[in-house]
């Protein structure tokens, strides 16, 4: 099996926050906003009824999702308000308007696909969603002090199935049973919807009884980041790292990125991490079940 540390959610490029860490709710990672042809953040809702634009307003302290791009007179890069975002990994149904059959899915495309594909990435692999988070009040909807900006991982999916939306057949099943997905809009030569697996199943972990997609709670055990550390790309996989030493991790290999006294530096641009999960490895197995919370 294959693990893919796969970031996704705001930076500071796409929406310019963190993702909030509200105590003793689910880890909400806010989708990336986008120009337009998405879904509007006033139409998506949390855990307890409040929108995403009101949470974005808060923490954002009123200036809202905002996203860079390129000024085509000047050449430099320029930040504009947004109010629609690219809703994917689509892990929970937070719609507020319930009028379709909602059902779980994952897209890429382009190059991350590209580099999804020629590592072999298939069924039975397992996607681990982290992004950019900091801990916040949920009343208030302020950050909390003293911030530390963290990497965590808050969700995930075991594939089960992979649409090639390059494939006619398979692009039109796509639009048929998930036509609110962003990826069956796309007109691309890379571009795939993984579907999860019903319920996950993983080599040495028995004790299983989760569905083969979610979204989780803050822990310790999913934190990347380094305690204390300044930088969010600076992780010890929550003091499991004899278990990654030697492990092969894409975009972090013959370049200046990797180990480096106990520290994994992460490429800050990668998107997708890819290793081989070595269920044999005591020390691997106890950081997934810790993920996982198995």
């Amino acid at each position: 099996m294959k693990i893919i540390l796969s970031r996704k959610g705001y930076d500071s490029s796409y929406g310019c926050i963190a993702s909030p860490i509200f105590d003793g709710k689910p880890l909400l990672s806010l989708p990336i906003p986008c120009e337009s042809g998405g879904t509007k953040y006033s139409d998506l809702t949390d855990f307890e009824g409040k929108s995403y634009n009101d949470i974005i307003m808060g923490l954002s302290g009123g200036k809202g999702a905002r996203l860079s791009i390129k000024d085509s007179a000047s050449g430099k890069m320029v930040a504009i308000n947004a109010s629609e975002c690219h809703l994917d990994p689509d892990l929970e149904n937070r719609y507020a308007k319930d009028n379709f059959e909602w059902k779980p899915a994952f897209g890429q495309c382009d190059a991350a696909e590209s580099h999804l594909h020629k590592n072999g990435v298939g069924i039975g692999d397992l996607f681990l969603f982290y992004g950019w988070f900091r801990h916040a009040d949920f009343d208030s909807l302020k950050y909390k002090s003293p911030v530390q900006d963290l990497h965590v991982i808050w969700g995930y999916m075991q594939v089960g199935e992979i649409l090639n939306l390059a494939c006619p057949e398979d692009l039109a099943r796509a639009k048929k049973e998930y036509p609110w997905h962003p990826h069956t809009k796309f007109d691309k030569k890379m571009n795939k919807l993984y579907i999860p697996k019903d319920k996950l199943a993983i080599e040495n972990i028995s004790s299983l009884k989760a569905k083969g997609y979610g979204v989780f709670e803050f822990s310790k055990d999913r934190q990347l980041t380094a305690k204390d550390s300044a930088k969010r790309c600076e992780w010890d996989f929550n003091e499991h790292e004899n278990a990654f030493k030697n492990v092969e991790i894409t975009y972090n290999i013959n370049n200046s990125y990797g180990w480096h006294n106990n520290i994994f530096h992460a490429a800050p641009r990668g998107q997708e991490f890819i290793f081989d999960y070595d269920a044999s490895d005591e020390n691997m197995r106890k950081w997934l079940a810790g993920v996982l919370g198995v």
